[in-house]
């Protein structure tokens, strides 16, 4: 039964990293597939510590504050998105990683603290 155990718990994680990959690159029937998929395995999952809450429309951009104050738009996209790890402005000169980071959003502000691009998801 431990085998079985740890054998699910791989497969749960499997799929849990197949489905963030699909997000991050954006192929949403494969996204879909994946969900259901990680629905399934859930429902019958013996191992309740493994939770994932997976919204099919989670917000990737928010262009509707570009014009805002940053620390609102900071707010808006927290609000939006609880599950993101890094939501923060940066001065849209400012020095910053090209790293592509799926739960991260960095929000460009001015020297007013006026957001200047779409903020997104990377």
């Amino acid at each position: 039964k431990l085998q079985s155990q740890s054998l699910h718990n791989k497969t749960m994680r499997v799929f849990q990293l197949l489905l963030i990959l699909c997000l991050a690159f954006n192929c949403p029937a494969k996204t879909t597939a994946l969900q259901k998929d990680l629905s399934t395995e859930r429902e019958h999952s013996t191992d309740r510590k493994i939770s994932v809450s997976i919204e099919s429309h989670m917000k990737e951009s928010w262009p509707e504050l570009v014009g805002k104050n940053g620390e609102t738009a900071v707010e808006k996209i927290k609000s939006d998105r609880p599950d993101l790890r890094s939501v923060r402005t940066v001065p849209q000169n400012g020095m910053y990683t090209m790293d592509y980071d799926i739960s991260r959003v960095r929000v460009f502000v001015d020297t007013k603290n006026i957001v200047v691009t779409e903020p997104r998801i990377g």
